[in-house]
């Protein structure tokens, strides 16, 4: 089974309807995460768009590169 790994010194800020916060950041195999509450997360794709349409996303910092495949940001490693 495949779980949510915790991505260590990484962050992104998630603006929903205005209102912006700062989340933690997580892998399942190489696609990227947002935890969007605890033990829920959402998908970060190009364009600074997520799994959920009403939520995108302003600034990704990661220590793991990362590049878009297919309009999603996976890590390369």
């Amino acid at each position: 089974m495949a779980r949510f790994h915790l991505v260590d010194d990484a962050s992104v800020i998630l603006r929903d309807k205005g209102v912006y916060r700062q989340a933690r950041v997580f892998r399942l195999g190489d696609a990227v995460f947002a935890e969007q509450r605890k033990d829920a997360y959402i998908g970060l794709f190009g364009n600074a768009g997520t799994s959920v349409p009403t939520v995108s996303w302003s600034d990704l910092e990661t220590p793991t590169p990362t590049v878009l495949t297919n309009g999603r940001i996976c890590f390369t490693n």
